[in-house]
C-alpha cells in the first residue's frame, strides 16, 4: 500500500484566467486617519492637518516668520510627538477574512482595540483559532466587515476618479528573471503582474510584452501562476513536486506547498504517515504559508516547470 501511495501524482488545475475579483472586493479609498509623528518626521504639508488647535496655530506662524526647517528644529523639545491628520489607503474586508497581522491595521481605532481585548480574552483555548474567535465577536458585536489599513500594498490608481484605487493583492503570475552579476554568478528576481495588469495587456494585444525588464541583460526562466507545479532538485539528490499557492510581493518570494497538502504543511505532517512525508519541508511551520525566497530557491537549486496531466503524466517544460 505505502509504496502504491508513493506512486500517486496529484493534478492541479493551474489558475491561468485572467479574469480576477469585482471591483468591490478589491476597492481601497483614501481617507483621513490620525498618525502621530515626531517633529522631524513632520512634512509642511502636514501644518494645516495638525489636530491639535494651539500646536497648528504656533507651527504656522513659527513658519512663516522663520521657515519651516527652522520651525521643525524649534519645536522639537517642546512637542515631541505630534498628532496629524495623513492621508491612508484603506479598503473594506469581512471581519472573518483578517490575519493576525491584519488586526492592528483596523482602520477604527475603538473596533481594533475591542477586537484585539476579544482575541486576548478568548482564544486561550487550544480548540479554537482566529477565524473561529473572530466569528463569535461578529455573532456578539453584529459586526461583519471592517476597513482596514493593507499592508504592503501598493495600490493601481484609476485615472477616472480622484482618491480611489484596485488593491492588486490579487496577482496573476510572476515573471522569473536571471540576472548576471558577475562572471558565472547570478541572482534572481521575481517580477509580479497584477490581473488588472494582465487583462490590459490582453486587451491591447500585448501578452507577450512584460511589465518590467529587471535588467538590460536578465534572461526570463519560467513564468507562474498560482497552482503551478515546479520540481525542486536539491543537490541533484532530493527532487521535490512543489505546488505554487501564492506571492509575497514585497519580499521577492512564492509561497510553495507539497502537491499533496490540502491545507498548511502543519496539517499535512500531523495527518501523514512520517514514512509518506519529506524533509524538503519544515515540520515546525506552524504559519499558514512557507514563502521561500526566489533568489534563494531558484540560486540554490535546480528548479523545472512541470505540468502533470489528469492521469497523472509528468512532463517538463
Amino acid at each position: 500500500i505505502e509504496e502504491t501511495l508513493r506512486s500517486i501524482v496529484v493534478s492541479y488545475k493551474p489558475d491561468h484566467g485572467t479574469e480576477g475579483k469585482l471591483y468591490a472586493e478589491t476597492a481601497m479609498a483614501k481617507h483621513l486617519y490620525p498618525e502621530t509623528v515626531k517633529p522631524e518626521e513632520l512634512q509642511e504639508t502636514d501644518i494645516q492637518k495638525i489636530i491639535q488647535k494651539s500646536v497648528r496655530e504656533e507651527i504656522s506662524a513659527l513658519t512663516e516668520e522663520r521657515g519651516f526647517k527652522k520651525a521643525k528644529k524649534l519645536i522639537k523639545e517642546k512637542y515631541p510627538d505630534i498628532r496629524v491628520l495623513r492621508d491612508k489607503w484603506v479598503t473594506r474586508a469581512p471581519l472573518l477574512s483578517l490575519s493576525d497581522r491584519d488586526i492592528p491595521n483596523i482602520a477604527d481605532l475603538h473596533i481594533r482595540k475591542q477586537v484585539q481585548e476579544f482575541i486576548e480574552a478568548h482564544s486561550i483555548e487550544p480548540t479554537r483559532n482566529l477565524r473561529d474567535v473572530l466569528a463569535l465577536f461578529s455573532e456578539k458585536e453584529e459586526l461583519y466587515s471592517v476597513r482596514y489599513f493593507p499592508k504592503d500594498q501598493i495600490p493601481v490608481p484609476i485615472e477616472s476618479v480622484k482618491n480611489k484605487a484596485y488593491m492588486p493583492s490579487d496577482y496573476y503570475k510572476v515573471d522569473i528573471w536571471r540576472i548576471p552579476i558577475g562572471e558565472g554568478e547570478y541572482k534572481y528576481e521575481g517580477v509580479f503582474v497584477s490581473r488588472p495588469q494582465a487583462a490590459l495587456m490582453r486587451l491591447q494585444g500585448n501578452t507577450k510584452v512584460f511589465p518590467r525588464h529587471p535588467h538590460p541583460a536578465a534572461k526570463l526562466i519560467m513564468s507562474l501562476c498560482k497552482d503551478d507545479i515546479i520540481e525542486v532538485a536539491v543537490n541533484n539528490v532530493l527532487r521535490e513536486l512543489c505546488r505554487v499557492a501564492g506571492f509575497a510581493t514585497t519580499r521577492n518570494s512564492i509561497d510553495i506547498r507539497p502537491i499533496y497538502a490540502s491545507n498548511t504543511i502543519a496539517a499535512w505532517f500531523k495527518n501523514t504517515n512520517s514514512n509518506l512525508t519529506s524533509s524538503f519541508w519544515p515540520c515546525d511551520n506552524e504559519g499558514q504559508q512557507f514563502f521561500k525566497s526566489i533568489n534563494v530557491l531558484f540560486g540554490k537549486n535546480k528548479v523545472r516547470q512541470v505540468k502533470i496531466t489528469v492521469d497523472g503524466r509528468i512532463f517538463y517544460r
